[in-house]
């Protein structure tokens, strides 16, 4: 699976030009940091709503932009059948994720920086 889809970034930028594309991701990148500690949040507490919750959202709002490997694991956030109790495992591998996700953006800023 790709950390980033960018064949669904390009097709959804195909209208924009480089500078608002740029715009989009910087925003992007300002927003993962918020998403991963509010979910990491959830986590902590083992409160399994507000786990589904954020899951639900992050993978709503990144399915859009390609992010596909962090919307993996946010599906089976959501579908997760029990509570979690400070399962540092679990937090380890969407701290892994989340940070993919990043570098994954990064490295498609600079190739659109240079278009």
């Amino acid at each position: 699976m790709l950390i980033l889809n960018t064949h669904t970034l390009k097709k959804l930028f195909s209208c924009l030009k480089p500078a608002d594309q740029l715009e989009i991701l910087q925003v992007l990148l300002q927003e993962l940091p918020k998403d991963e500690q509010q979910l990491q949040f959830a986590i902590s507490q083992g409160d399994l709503h507000q786990i589904q919750k954020q899951a639900h959202r992050i993978k709503g709002a990144y399915s859009n932009l390609g992010c596909d490997a962090l919307c993996s694991t946010m599906r089976a956030l959501e579908d997760m059948p029990q509570s979690i109790q400070h399962d540092a495992d679990l937090k380890t591998s969407i701290t892994e994720q989340f940070q993919q996700t990043r570098e994954a953006i990064h490295v498609y800023v600079s190739m659109v920086a240079e278009a």
